[in-house]
């Protein structure tokens, strides 16, 4: 007999019936002491929050791989402010998954500074005839069109490090706007 299938006995007569086991079903919490963004996207649905974590890490390594790759050619002042946006960017991923309140807080701000400043520097290279493929922004769009996650609250309304992380990532996009022109 399948391990799969449990004798149950049946209505109409004595013997047994062959009827499936219960389903296991997933658990609608994640366990204590992880946040809800650390779970595989398998798990539970892709929130703003989870989505957002990428983003940041895609943009943070994309960054490092660029610096790394033309570096060398870049002025003192590009490659600090580079090194900045990839902290910045890491910071709010690791804030984001470990479910920290100033991250939630910066993260819809931060997507949309990164979709205006990435789109504007397409405008920029189109206006020079070079081809710009925005990855910042095309990664900010897909985290933007997801909802925050309902289980952690609701946004906090003002946080200090969340405002300064907004800020640096507002300062670092338009100096990239004033190094691109």
């Amino acid at each position: 007999m399948d391990e799969n299938l449990t004798p149950r006995p049946g209505p109409a007569d004595s013997g047994s019936q062959i009827a499936p086991a219960p389903a296991a079903t997933l658990p609608s919490d994640p366990p204590p002491g992880i946040p809800p963004t650390a779970i595989p996207p398998t798990a539970i649905p892709l929130t703003r929050e989870y989505r957002a974590t990428v983003a940041f890490s895609v943009i943070a390594a994309f960054a490092f791989v660029v610096l790394v790759l033309i570096g060398s050619r870049l002025s003192s002042a590009a490659v600090l402010g580079a090194l900045v946006a990839i902290a910045v960017n890491v910071i709010e991923a690791f804030g984001l998954r470990d479910g920290r309140p100033w991250a939630r807080y910066a993260m819809t701000p931060m997507l949309w500074i990164m979709l205006v400043v990435g789109l504007i520097n397409v405008v920029l290279a189109l206006s020079r005839s070079t081809l710009l493929v925005p990855i910042d922004s095309i990664v900010a769009i897909w985290a933007l069109r997801a909802r925050p996650a309902d289980a952690l609250g609701p946004l906090p309304e003002s946080s200090a490090e969340g405002t300064a992380l907004v800020l640096i990532t507002l300062v670092t996009g338009v100096l990239t706007l004033f190094g691109a022109a």
